[in-house]
């Protein structure tokens, strides 16, 4: 708003009832802050404040809207580059969990680890036929251990070249 003339400029948005810089209610800001902590809308449109019985279509509509979305994509990508996650550095983790599982003949384990590998690849999803959730484990084990092994390859071929 111009301050001389009391007109509000194009683009600018009311700052007033309830509005914050970045364009959200302090509602909709609350609600980003819980939608980011486990991505489920209803149960972070509850925690937001808002009724239980309109929480679930709140969270819909407030996950369709552009300005909302965008917020809780940006925080989502801080929050990956603060913690350093990524899917090459998920599958790594985990295949190293599903070897050392293995090596301790703690099977369910292993398995639980390349379940997550492939849900991670999604290797599994749900079949178009029966609706039932499948995947194909062999496919699973060997990708996962074809990415492991290409994301390994720089590394290995680091410690080599220093130990020359």
């Amino acid at each position: 708003m111009s301050r001389s003339s009391g007109v509000r400029e194009m683009g600018e948005k009311a700052e007033g009832k309830g509005q914050r810089k970045s364009g959200l209610t302090a509602k909709q800001a609350k609600f980003v802050e819980e939608y980011c902590i486990d991505q489920n809308g209803t149960q972070a449109a509850l925690r937001a404040g808002y009724s239980e019985k309109t929480a679930y279509s709140i969270a819909s509509e407030n996950l369709r809207k552009p300005e909302i979305s965008a917020v809780i994509l940006e925080r989502m990508a801080e929050h990956r580059a603060r913690c350093e996650s990524s899917i090459d550095g998920l599958t790594r983790k985990l295949w190293d969990i599903c070897t050392a599982a293995m090596h301790r003949n703690q099977n369910s384990a292993a398995v639980q680890a390349v379940m997550a590998i492939a849900r991670l690849h999604g290797f599994l999803n749900k079949d178009a036929n029966n609706g039932e959730l499948g995947f194909d484990l062999a496919a699973a084990i060997l990708e996962g251990h074809k990415r492991v092994r290409e994301l390994r390859e720089p590394d290995e071929q680091h410690r080599l070249s220093s130990a020359i």
